[in-house]
Protein backbone atom coordinates (compact mmCIF):
# COMPACT_ATOMS: atom_id res chain seq x y z
CA UNK A 1 0.00 0.00 0.00
CA UNK A 2 1.21 3.35 -0.94
CA UNK A 3 2.10 5.54 1.61
CA UNK A 4 0.38 9.02 2.04
CA UNK A 5 2.61 11.89 1.78
CA UNK A 6 0.93 13.02 5.41
CA UNK A 7 2.25 10.42 7.19
CA UNK A 8 5.22 9.92 9.95
CA UNK A 9 7.60 9.12 6.90
CA UNK A 10 7.93 13.00 6.72
CA UNK A 11 7.85 13.84 10.37
CA UNK A 12 11.89 14.61 11.10
CA UNK A 13 11.90 16.80 8.11
CA UNK A 14 9.37 18.79 9.68
CA UNK A 15 10.62 19.01 13.07
CA UNK A 16 13.69 19.87 11.47
CA UNK A 17 12.02 22.70 9.94
CA UNK A 18 9.89 23.82 12.75
CA UNK A 19 12.91 24.16 15.19
CA UNK A 20 14.79 25.90 12.29
CA UNK A 21 11.73 28.68 11.78
CA UNK A 22 11.95 29.14 15.48
CA UNK A 23 15.25 29.34 16.03
CA UNK A 24 15.48 32.08 13.22
CA UNK A 25 12.40 33.58 14.95
CA UNK A 26 14.82 34.17 18.37
CA UNK A 27 17.83 35.04 17.07
CA UNK A 28 15.96 38.05 14.81
CA UNK A 29 14.35 39.36 17.46
CA UNK A 30 17.45 39.20 19.48
CA UNK A 31 19.11 41.05 16.63
CA UNK A 32 16.12 43.84 16.64
CA UNK A 33 16.42 43.62 20.58
CA UNK A 34 20.17 44.46 20.53
CA UNK A 35 19.95 47.31 17.40
CA UNK A 36 17.04 48.99 19.63
CA UNK A 37 19.11 49.22 22.73
CA UNK A 38 22.27 50.36 20.95
CA UNK A 39 20.10 53.35 19.59
CA UNK A 40 18.69 53.76 23.20
CA UNK A 41 22.27 54.00 24.70
CA UNK A 42 23.22 56.56 21.41
CA UNK A 43 20.29 59.00 22.21
CA UNK A 44 19.91 58.76 25.73
CA UNK A 45 23.73 58.81 26.89
CA UNK A 46 25.12 61.74 28.79
CA UNK A 47 26.49 64.09 26.01
CA UNK A 48 28.96 66.25 26.59
CA UNK A 49 30.79 68.60 23.88
CA UNK A 50 33.96 70.84 24.84
CA UNK A 51 35.25 73.72 22.59
CA UNK A 52 38.86 74.95 23.18
CA UNK A 53 38.24 78.68 21.96
CA UNK A 54 41.59 79.48 23.93
CA UNK A 55 45.48 80.30 22.63
CA UNK A 56 46.89 77.06 24.24
CA UNK A 57 46.19 73.18 23.64
CA UNK A 58 44.01 72.07 26.21
CA UNK A 59 44.28 68.29 28.37
CA UNK A 60 40.75 67.03 29.26
CA UNK A 61 41.59 64.42 32.71
CA UNK A 62 38.67 62.19 33.20
CA UNK A 63 39.08 59.37 35.64
CA UNK A 64 43.02 59.63 35.65
CA UNK A 65 42.79 60.14 31.89
CA UNK A 66 44.19 62.29 29.99
CA UNK A 67 43.23 63.84 26.03
CA UNK A 68 44.38 66.64 24.14
CA UNK A 69 42.03 69.31 22.36
CA UNK A 70 44.47 71.24 20.37
CA UNK A 71 43.61 74.91 20.07
CA UNK A 72 40.23 75.86 17.98
CA UNK A 73 39.69 72.23 18.36
CA UNK A 74 36.27 70.15 19.65
CA UNK A 75 35.56 66.73 21.32
CA UNK A 76 32.54 65.11 22.17
CA UNK A 77 32.53 63.05 25.22
CA UNK A 78 30.01 60.53 25.92
CA UNK A 79 28.53 58.51 29.56
CA UNK A 80 30.79 61.34 31.19
CA UNK A 81 32.41 60.37 34.36
CA UNK A 82 31.73 62.40 37.88
CA UNK A 83 34.29 65.09 37.32
CA UNK A 84 36.70 66.19 34.50
CA UNK A 85 39.27 68.44 34.96
CA UNK A 86 40.17 71.38 32.47
CA UNK A 87 43.91 72.04 32.04
CA UNK A 88 46.31 74.14 30.00
CA UNK A 89 49.67 75.50 30.47
CA UNK A 90 48.92 77.91 32.84
CA UNK A 91 46.99 75.74 35.13
CA UNK A 92 43.55 74.49 35.45
CA UNK A 93 40.92 76.09 34.14
CA UNK A 94 37.89 74.50 35.08
CA UNK A 95 37.00 71.42 37.40
CA UNK A 96 33.90 70.35 35.70
CA UNK A 97 31.33 68.40 37.91
CA UNK A 98 28.94 66.54 36.64
CA UNK A 99 25.36 67.10 36.98
CA UNK A 100 23.57 65.55 33.82
CA UNK A 101 21.17 63.01 34.11
CA UNK A 102 21.24 60.31 31.72
CA UNK A 103 19.89 61.67 28.91
CA UNK A 104 20.82 65.31 29.18
CA UNK A 105 23.27 67.42 27.07
CA UNK A 106 25.70 70.11 27.75
CA UNK A 107 28.45 72.14 25.68
CA UNK A 108 31.25 73.86 27.50
CA UNK A 109 33.02 76.39 25.94
CA UNK A 110 36.62 77.01 27.20
CA UNK A 111 38.63 80.49 26.26
CA UNK A 112 41.66 82.08 27.39
CA UNK A 113 42.03 83.17 31.38
CA UNK A 114 39.38 81.34 33.54
CA UNK A 115 36.15 82.95 31.07
CA UNK A 116 33.78 79.29 30.30
CA UNK A 117 30.34 79.47 28.95
CA UNK A 118 27.97 76.70 29.11
CA UNK A 119 24.85 75.39 26.45
CA UNK A 120 22.17 73.23 27.06
CA UNK A 121 20.65 71.27 29.77
CA UNK A 122 21.47 72.81 33.42
CA UNK A 123 23.07 75.95 31.88
CA UNK A 124 21.66 77.68 34.85
CA UNK A 125 23.06 75.59 37.26
CA UNK A 126 26.15 75.44 36.17
CA UNK A 127 26.25 79.58 35.67
CA UNK A 128 25.38 80.13 39.43
CA UNK A 129 27.37 76.78 40.63
CA UNK A 130 30.82 78.14 38.86
CA UNK A 131 30.32 82.35 38.68
CA UNK A 132 28.15 83.18 41.63
CA UNK A 133 27.79 80.60 44.47
CA UNK A 134 31.19 81.74 45.96
CA UNK A 135 31.26 85.11 45.31
CA UNK A 136 28.00 84.81 47.07
CA UNK A 137 28.64 82.66 49.67
CA UNK A 138 31.78 85.07 50.52
CA UNK A 139 29.54 88.38 50.66
CA UNK A 140 28.38 86.82 54.33
CA UNK A 141 31.79 87.07 54.99
CA UNK A 142 31.27 90.64 57.51
CA UNK A 143 27.89 89.08 59.14
CA UNK A 144 29.81 85.92 59.42
CA UNK A 145 33.21 87.70 60.84
CA UNK A 146 30.33 89.77 63.10
CA UNK A 147 29.16 86.53 64.65
CA UNK A 148 32.63 85.60 65.48
CA UNK A 149 33.86 88.82 66.55
CA UNK A 150 30.71 88.81 69.39
CA UNK A 151 30.88 85.32 70.32
CA UNK A 152 27.75 84.99 68.87
CA UNK A 153 26.30 81.06 67.63
CA UNK A 154 22.98 81.78 67.29
CA UNK A 155 23.56 84.92 64.66
CA UNK A 156 26.50 82.86 63.03
CA UNK A 157 23.44 79.88 62.70
CA UNK A 158 20.86 82.22 61.49
CA UNK A 159 22.78 83.94 58.89
CA UNK A 160 24.53 81.24 57.15
CA UNK A 161 21.07 78.93 57.02
CA UNK A 162 19.14 81.56 55.49
CA UNK A 163 22.11 81.95 53.20
CA UNK A 164 21.98 78.17 52.32
CA UNK A 165 17.98 78.48 51.74
CA UNK A 166 19.04 81.01 48.91
CA UNK A 167 21.78 78.76 47.38
CA UNK A 168 19.30 75.99 47.64
CA UNK A 169 16.57 77.75 45.68
CA UNK A 170 19.35 78.93 43.13
CA UNK A 171 19.81 75.67 41.76
CA UNK A 172 16.20 74.12 42.37
CA UNK A 173 16.81 71.81 45.41
CA UNK A 174 14.04 71.62 48.20
CA UNK A 175 16.49 69.46 50.91
CA UNK A 176 20.08 69.62 51.29
CA UNK A 177 19.89 66.61 53.19
CA UNK A 178 20.28 63.05 51.32
CA UNK A 179 17.08 61.36 50.49
CA UNK A 180 16.75 57.33 49.27
CA UNK A 181 14.98 59.16 45.56
CA UNK A 182 18.33 61.26 44.98
CA UNK A 183 19.57 60.26 41.79
CA UNK A 184 23.70 60.72 41.70
CA UNK A 185 23.70 63.26 40.54
CA UNK A 186 21.26 65.46 42.61
CA UNK A 187 23.43 63.62 45.64
CA UNK A 188 26.73 65.08 43.80
CA UNK A 189 25.09 68.54 43.43
CA UNK A 190 23.73 68.90 47.01
CA UNK A 191 27.67 67.69 48.06
CA UNK A 192 29.04 70.33 45.81
CA UNK A 193 26.39 73.16 47.11
CA UNK A 194 26.86 71.86 51.19
CA UNK A 195 30.66 72.07 51.28
CA UNK A 196 30.57 75.35 48.77
CA UNK A 197 28.68 76.64 51.35
CA UNK A 198 29.85 74.83 54.81
CA UNK A 199 33.57 76.16 53.26
CA UNK A 200 33.30 79.93 52.91
CA UNK A 201 31.38 79.50 56.58
CA UNK A 202 33.99 77.92 58.14
CA UNK A 203 37.04 79.73 56.84
CA UNK A 204 35.83 83.36 57.81
CA UNK A 205 34.23 82.17 61.18
CA UNK A 206 37.04 79.49 62.29
CA UNK A 207 39.15 80.55 65.12
CA UNK A 208 42.88 79.69 66.11
CA UNK A 209 42.24 78.92 69.76
CA UNK A 210 39.94 76.46 71.03
CA UNK A 211 37.06 78.83 72.31
CA UNK A 212 33.21 77.64 73.05
CA UNK A 213 32.08 79.55 69.90
CA UNK A 214 34.35 77.36 67.84
CA UNK A 215 33.18 74.13 69.15
CA UNK A 216 28.95 75.59 69.17
CA UNK A 217 30.08 76.36 65.59
CA UNK A 218 31.83 72.25 64.90
CA UNK A 219 29.25 70.67 66.67
CA UNK A 220 26.55 71.84 65.16
CA UNK A 221 27.48 71.95 61.90
CA UNK A 222 29.09 68.97 62.41
CA UNK A 223 25.63 66.87 63.90
CA UNK A 224 23.24 68.36 61.17
CA UNK A 225 25.26 68.48 58.22
CA UNK A 226 28.67 66.16 57.77
CA UNK A 227 27.69 63.19 60.25
CA UNK A 228 24.96 61.72 57.56
CA UNK A 229 28.39 61.65 54.72
CA UNK A 230 30.98 60.45 57.45
CA UNK A 231 30.65 57.01 56.10
CA UNK A 232 31.48 57.38 52.78
CA UNK A 233 33.47 60.74 53.16
CA UNK A 234 35.82 61.52 50.28
CA UNK A 235 37.41 64.98 49.13
CA UNK A 236 36.65 65.32 45.79
CA UNK A 237 37.80 68.00 43.54
CA UNK A 238 35.42 71.57 43.25
CA UNK A 239 34.66 71.18 46.79
CA UNK A 240 38.27 69.07 48.03
CA UNK A 241 39.31 72.21 49.94
CA UNK A 242 36.25 72.76 51.94
CA UNK A 243 35.95 68.91 52.70
CA UNK A 244 39.79 68.55 53.71
CA UNK A 245 39.38 71.79 55.96
CA UNK A 246 36.22 70.67 58.05
CA UNK A 247 37.09 67.18 58.50
CA UNK A 248 40.48 68.20 59.80
CA UNK A 249 38.75 70.92 61.92
CA UNK A 250 36.94 67.81 63.50
CA UNK A 251 40.08 65.50 63.60
CA UNK A 252 41.66 67.89 66.00
CA UNK A 253 38.76 68.74 68.10
CA UNK A 254 37.55 65.55 68.21
CA UNK A 255 37.96 64.70 71.96
CA UNK A 256 36.57 67.75 72.76
CA UNK A 257 33.38 67.27 70.96
CA UNK A 258 33.40 63.23 72.01
CA UNK A 259 32.82 62.28 68.65
CA UNK A 260 34.37 59.07 66.76
CA UNK A 261 35.47 59.11 63.38
CA UNK A 262 36.48 56.03 61.13
CA UNK A 263 40.54 55.65 61.09
CA UNK A 264 41.78 54.81 57.33
CA UNK A 265 45.15 53.26 56.47
CA UNK A 266 47.71 55.80 55.75
CA UNK A 267 48.89 55.59 52.22
CA UNK A 268 52.07 57.52 52.60
CA UNK A 269 53.92 58.32 56.58
CA UNK A 270 54.30 61.76 57.34
CA UNK A 271 54.07 64.34 60.35
CA UNK A 272 50.39 64.30 60.13
CA UNK A 273 50.16 61.00 60.39
CA UNK A 274 48.06 61.75 63.58
CA UNK A 275 45.79 63.87 61.53
CA UNK A 276 45.90 61.60 58.34
CA UNK A 277 44.81 58.24 60.23
CA UNK A 278 41.30 59.83 59.70
CA UNK A 279 41.48 61.46 56.31
CA UNK A 280 40.38 59.06 53.18
CA UNK A 281 42.61 58.41 50.55
CA UNK A 282 41.55 61.63 48.47
CA UNK A 283 41.47 63.58 51.68
CA UNK A 284 45.11 62.51 51.80
CA UNK A 285 45.67 62.18 47.93
CA UNK A 286 44.76 66.37 48.89
CA UNK A 287 46.63 66.97 51.83
CA UNK A 288 49.98 65.95 49.44
CA UNK A 289 48.32 67.82 46.51
CA UNK A 290 49.02 70.98 48.91
CA UNK A 291 52.44 70.60 49.76
CA UNK A 292 53.43 69.91 46.74
CA UNK A 293 51.98 73.38 45.14
CA UNK A 294 52.86 75.23 48.16
CA UNK A 295 56.79 73.85 47.86
CA UNK A 296 56.61 74.12 43.66
CA UNK A 297 55.45 77.75 43.76
CA UNK A 298 58.72 78.09 45.71
CA UNK A 299 60.39 76.36 43.53
CA UNK A 300 61.26 74.19 46.06
CA UNK A 301 63.60 70.87 44.70
CA UNK A 302 61.58 68.77 47.91
CA UNK A 303 58.38 69.19 45.40
CA UNK A 304 59.39 66.25 43.48
CA UNK A 305 59.52 64.15 46.58
CA UNK A 306 55.44 64.74 46.81
CA UNK A 307 54.98 64.51 42.82
CA UNK A 308 56.29 61.16 43.17
CA UNK A 309 54.53 60.35 46.26
CA UNK A 310 51.36 61.67 44.34
CA UNK A 311 52.26 60.01 41.16
CA UNK A 312 53.10 56.97 42.22
CA UNK A 313 51.01 56.05 45.05
CA UNK A 314 47.86 57.61 44.67
CA UNK A 315 47.74 57.31 41.01
CA UNK A 316 47.27 61.32 40.87
CA UNK A 317 47.26 62.37 37.14
CA UNK A 318 50.91 63.76 36.11
CA UNK A 319 49.13 66.06 33.68
CA UNK A 320 47.96 68.32 36.87
CA UNK A 321 51.15 68.57 38.09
Amino acid sequence: MEKSKYTSGNRPATIINKVLYFYNKIIFRRIISLIFLFIIVIFQSQNLIIYNKGAEDLFVISNNEAIMIKKSNKKEIRNVSSEVIFKDKTGVKLEFQNFLEPDEFLEIFLYDGESVDFKGDKKEIYDYVYYHLNRDSHKKSKEYNRAKETANFNLLRRTSELHLAEIMKNVNLSEIHASNSDTEVIKRLKRVVKYSWLGALLMTANTNKYTDFKQQMLRYFYENYVKEDIATYSCNGYTSFSQHFFLSELVKARDKLNITLPEYEIVSSSDEDNINIYLPKKCQEFNFVMKYEHLNTRKDSKSLIYKDILVKLFNYPKELL
